[in-house]
């Protein structure tokens, strides 16, 4: 017995020694990087315990020693072909680069050889049992892991439940502007450089039999193991390391995106018209030829507006107008476009995908249209985007962006619905060829351009009010200069500014109220550390992470303007009374859950869904308590203290 053990153990050795001369060049190249490794992480330590885990790493490298000892054994009498130090070192180094693309731990300071030994030991496994078909998941696996590190490198954000809600529901026009000269050559670039390592890959190993890149395998993951016990316990990565851990996280994130979205899509869809209980509208009559305009905005801050204070001029035409009643502190609901329009137009009060908890933050109805149809009001739709031109029951529904099936709901009895992308005064022109066309009826417009949303290209290039500027720096790989974009994005404020001119200045004597809200702001560089868009905050991990994180920066804060005419003040003496007192609430800060209660309140809309707590056109007005950025409670405070 002792003699067959001193054997197995003669033969282990014999064995071993002839691997690590056989893989000598790898073994040295990697122990370098080790050392260099366990001395950067040598101070962490001082607070760490080493030996924590030690046990379950020795028995892994035992157990994957003893697999390759035993198949090891079976190539030699076999004479299989041992694995060449060139295919191996071939996949190493494929596996050296794309272990960069672990994000979380690239952060961490944790070494990619452990790694890249990791990852290397798997796809040989994989390819023993599955062969080429093991491409199949190494490819597409490949592909979205550089491209979530391009997008961290690039943006800072990786593929989070939120981006990929973003994504899913993102329209045509807003998936175009990525496909820039430059995203588009990395793109082109990145496939092929995926086609080139599956090649590679085939011809390294496909000679191979499966015994021996078991045994090749099993070796890596033994030195996998027994090389991470000289580093600190939080920087050792575990057998659950990338693979599993990314795949089963951009699978969870990926259905939780798409149940993200289609939760919102369920809850607006389900909810019955606002116009479903008898409502009266008493200050209005038939031939008041009223036009009630809701603009919701796209990506403006607040405060990049001069009527807000900022310092340069982008709303001259508003900032002179006589009856402009301004709330500079309005807190969005969400930072995406689906989220902050379902809020908008609905009763809730607070962020529909998001909160599900707080029952009385729920909507109850949709939307503040039917009730303005229902009394008689054309209604008239106008978005910047162009959605997929089916019905909501066609099998193709499946397809379409989040925007596109919201839309159908909200428009269900709307008279009108006009798409203009990318061109907001053709858009303006649409506005206003319907009022001419229905000089004799009460008008309710809903609208929604492209306004200051990215790529920040929205303005008139002709004569463009600061310079130099990049209006497409957020789509492309590292963002540009930021007083570029910055210019980009304040010329697209301008001209909104010039947008509202325009309509308001067309209805001529025609007595009109323009409301104006933002669905959220943007990340221009100068602030919310560095970054650009809104891609880091959708990129939270859970919806209080999302929430709390958006609601903590002033891109949540957007304006909100109320614009009326002479015309429309004097129709009824409501009104007089309800711009007073919304004059007297202009210190409040206000939310957009206060859009759908104040336009009620604003006519004197007799229904059962007014709430005149939300109401800003009333004395009984809340302003919003929620969370808000330390500037706003800083603002709270100075107002106060006056």
């Amino acid at each position: 017995m002792t003699s067959r053990l001193a054997a197995i153990i003669k033969n282990f050795s014999l064995l071993l020694t002839t691997k690590l001369k056989g893989w000598k060049w790898v073994l040295i190249v990697f122990a370098v990087i080790q050392i260099i490794s366990i001395i950067l992480h040598a101070p962490s330590w001082l607070d760490d315990v080493w030996w924590h885990g030690l046990k379950s790493r020795l028995f892994a490298g035992v157990l994957a020693l003893m697999v390759w000892y035993v198949t090891e054994r079976i190539c030699t009498h076999r004479q299989y072909e041992e694995l060449s130090a060139k295919a191996l070192g071939s996949i190493l180094l494929i596996f050296a680069v794309f272990s960069f693309c672990d994000i979380e731990r690239a952060l961490a300071r944790i070494p990619n050889t452990e790694l890249t030994l990791y990852s290397t030991a798997c796809f040989l496994l994989s390819w023993a049992v599955f062969r080429r078909f093991a491409l199949l998941f190494w490819g597409p696996f490949l592909m979205i892991e550089t491209m979530q590190a391009i997008s961290f490198h690039t943006m800072g954000i990786s593929f989070s439940a939120g981006v990929i809600s973003e994504i899913v529901h993102a329209s045509k026009e807003e998936i175009a502007n990525f496909l820039t000269f430059s995203n588009t050559t990395m793109l082109v670039t990145l496939l092929a450089a995926i086609i080139i390592i599956c090649y590679i890959s085939n011809r390294c190993i496909q000679k191979y039999r499966s015994l021996r890149l078991i045994s090749a395998g099993a070796f890596l993951l033994a030195l996998f193991s027994f090389s991470g016990l000289g580093l600190p316990y939080k920087s050792r990565i575990t057998p659950r390391t990338w693979m599993y851990h990314d795949v089963i996280s951009f699978v969870s994130n990926f259905e939780n995106g798409v149940k993200r979205n289609l939760r919102l899509i369920k809850e607006v869809s389900q909810l019955p018209s606002a116009a479903d209980k008898p409502s009266h509208i008493p200050t209005v009559s038939e031939q008041d030829n009223v036009v009630c305009i809701l603009h919701i905005g796209e990506s403006v801050r607040s405060n990049h507006l001069s009527l807000n204070g900022y310092y340069r001029n982008t709303t001259p035409w508003l900032a002179s107008r006589p009856h402009l009643y301004n709330f500079p502190r309005c807190i969005a609901a969400a930072c995406d476009t689906c989220d902050a329009i379902s809020t908008i137009l609905t009763d809730a009060t607070a962020s529909i995908a998001y909160t599900e908890t707080d029952e009385s933050a729920k909507a109850t109805v949709k939307t503040v249209s039917d009730l303005f149809h229902a009394n008689g009001f054309y209604v008239s739709y106008h978005v910047g985007y162009e959605h997929l031109g089916f019905t909501k029951s066609t099998l193709t529904a499946a397809f379409q962006s989040t925007f596109s099936q919201l839309l159908y709901t909200f428009t269900e009895k709307a008279d009108n619905l006009q798409e203009s992308p990318g061109s907001v005064m053709e858009q303006a022109a649409q506005v206003l060829n319907v009022c001419h066309k229905h000089a004799d009826k009460n008008i309710f417009f809903v609208i929604n351009n492209e306004g200051s949303h990215g790529p920040f290209n929205h303005f008139d290039h002709t004569k463009p009010a600061f310079t130099p500027y990049e209006d497409n720096s957020l789509y492309c790989a590292g963002g540009g200069e930021v007083e570029h974009i910055i210019n980009a994005y304040d010329n697209t404020i301008v001209h909104t500014d010039a947008y509202i001119r325009t309509i308001a200045e067309g209805l001529g004597d025609r007595p009109f109220v323009y409301i104006y809200v933002s669905d959220h702001g943007e990340s221009l560089g100068y602030d919310s550390n560095g970054h650009l868009g809104r891609g880091w905050i959708t990129a939270q991990p859970d919806a209080a992470s999302y929430l709390r994180t958006f609601h903590s920066n002033d891109i949540c804060v957007v304006p909100l303007f109320i614009l009326t005419s002479p015309e429309f003040e004097k129709l009824h003496p409501h009104f007089a009374k309800a711009l007073a007192q919304l004059q007297a609430n202009t210190g409040l800060t206000t939310g957009h859950g206060h859009i759908f209660h104040t336009i009620l309140g604003l006519f004197n809309v007799q229904t059962p869904h007014y709430r005149a707590e939300w109401d800003l056109c009333s004395d009984k007005v809340q302003p919003y308590s929620g969370p808000r950025p330390d500037s706003v409670i800083a603002a709270e405070k100075a107002q106060t203290q006056l």
